[in-house]
């Protein structure tokens, strides 16, 4: 019974470093500065107000944004999904728009 709880415990922490994150990236494109519920507004505003590209999925409510932040060797470029106008995900080192 006692090695119960350490092994629920390891598995819980292993999950939890298994699970992506919302806002994930690299230091360089600003994308750690964004957070979940920000508007495009806020999001231009720390990324530029010049996005790449704009695409809109089949669900009228979502959409993908995508800003160019390096390029050097080929362009990177940062997502942003929204959903109602407010960002769900952000994730950079892509390697084409949306």
């Amino acid at each position: 019974m006692c090695f119960v709880k350490p092994i629920a415990l390891a598995a819980t922490l292993l999950l939890a470093a298994c699970t992506p994150k919302p806002v994930s990236g690299s230091a360089d494109s600003g994308v750690r500065l964004l957070q979940v519920g920000m508007t495009q507004q806020d999001v231009a505003a720390i990324l530029g107000d010049s996005p790449l590209a704009t695409w809109t999925s089949d669900a009228p409510d979502q959409q993908c944004t995508s800003y160019v932040y390096d390029e050097t060797i080929g362009a990177k470029y940062v997502h942003v999904i929204y959903k109602d106008g407010r960002l769900v995900t952000a994730t950079d080192r892509h390697k084409a728009p949306c």
